[in-house]
């Protein structure tokens, strides 16, 4: 089941690493600085917790050939820490997402429209189905 991105905003392709980088910081320090993110209080919501690993142990097994590899918990938080400065700045879409970050991110920002890209339709399914139970605005295409 997809849907098509229906959308009058545009949407903006930021990297994470263009906002607040310093230049006098040794080569690279920046980069470690941003991937040092504390999870924001994530870990302190233990209904986020359970539901997360709940989905990821729903999720349809790993394809290998499709190079699917999860996440822990633990990555899943501080990527949600580090996406939830840019949501605010429209549409959001993810090239791929066995690691269910869209739906971590939906949980937290349910009015956030996101849009998931995959070549999985078994994952995309289920990434949407999982969206439609919880009223997330995660299309998939």
């Amino acid at each position: 089941m997809s849907a098509t991105l229906k959308s009058n905003k545009k949407a903006q392709l930021v990297t994470p690493l263009e906002e607040g980088c310093n230049p006098e910081k040794k080569r690279g320090q920046d980069r470690i600085d941003v991937l040092n993110l504390q999870s924001s209080g994530l870990d302190k919501d233990p209904r986020f917790l359970d539901w997360i690993k709940l989905l990821q142990k729903q999720r349809p097994n790993a394809k290998r050939n499709l190079d699917q590899f999860p996440a822990t918990v633990d990555t899943l938080q501080k990527r949600v820490a580090l996406l939830k400065r840019f949501v605010s700045r429209g549409p959001t879409l993810f090239l791929g997402d066995f690691d269910l970050t869209a739906l971590a991110l939906g949980y937290h920002h349910p009015r956030t429209e996101l849009t998931v890209i995959d070549i999985d339709q078994d994952l995309l399914n289920f990434i949407s189905q999982a969206a439609s139970t919880h009223d997330l605005l995660i299309n998939t295409i």
